[in-house]
């Protein structure tokens, strides 16, 4: 499940704090934001997009960098493995295999750690306004 943050003055004010105490770097709109924590290195989004609720949904992703070089590179994965299954090597496909799974179970982990970082400064932020 996807956390999502209501739109009011409040929310948006936590989260302009949290790019103007140096925590995250990126822009809030009306309707979108997108934070970036500074820590190096650092490769992932936060992205909020409004639904019709009058909420942000909080979807995590990788920057627009990587996601630029990611595409080709899953193309030529599955290229590479299909040319050497035709050829008959069942080694290679298995280690390209192998590795791609223990990179998209990397950022799973990665998402889940970024999401408990920005829910844990969101909080500490709101209550220090209570």
């Amino acid at each position: 499940m996807n956390p999502t943050i209501v739109k009011n003055k409040k929310n948006l004010k936590i989260l302009n704090e949290l790019i103007s105490k140096g925590f995250y770097d990126g822009f809030i709109q009306e309707d979108r934001f997108e934070l970036s924590r500074n820590h190096f290195p650092n490769n992932y989004l936060i992205i909020g997009s409004l639904n019709s609720r009058n909420s942000y949904n909080i979807k995590f992703g990788y920057t627009s960098t990587i996601n630029f070089l990611l595409k080709p590179l899953l193309v030529l994965e599955f290229i590479a493995i299909l040319f050497f299954l035709i050829k008959g090597i069942w080694l290679i496909p298995l280690i390209i295999f192998i590795v791609s799974l223990i990179i998209y179970l990397n950022f799973r982990l990665n998402r889940k750690k970024e999401r408990n970082i920005f829910l844990d400064k969101l909080f500490s932020l709101a209550k220090k306004k209570n």
